[in-house]
């Protein structure tokens, strides 16, 4: 599973680009089933939020079904999102 660790998020949004990419082979975060949650005021992220079903624009995850790995995690630089066999 997909576990989260939002205070190691720099808030670049890569993992939304990624994601929107897996979906739409073009450049469409606004699709993304991940979002980082940033409080801009003082730079930090709150949380993660992973869209597990399909919820306005976001498409639920479906793991990069058809991808040769996680996309969120390949590109994330902060390390903030890894994957655990635990639950």
């Amino acid at each position: 599973m997909l576990v989260f660790y939002p205070e190691k998020c720099t808030g670049c949004r890569i993992c939304m680009i990624v994601c929107g990419f897996h979906f739409t082979r073009s450049l469409c975060p606004s699709v993304s089933s991940i979002e980082p949650v940033r409080f801009e005021s003082i730079g930090e992220t709150a949380t993660i939020k992973l869209y597990k079903e399909d919820e306005g624009k976001h498409r639920g995850c479906d793991l990069c079904e058809g991808e040769k790995g996680y996309l969120c995690i390949e590109f994330c630089s902060g390390n903030a999102i890894v994957w655990s066999e635990k639950n």
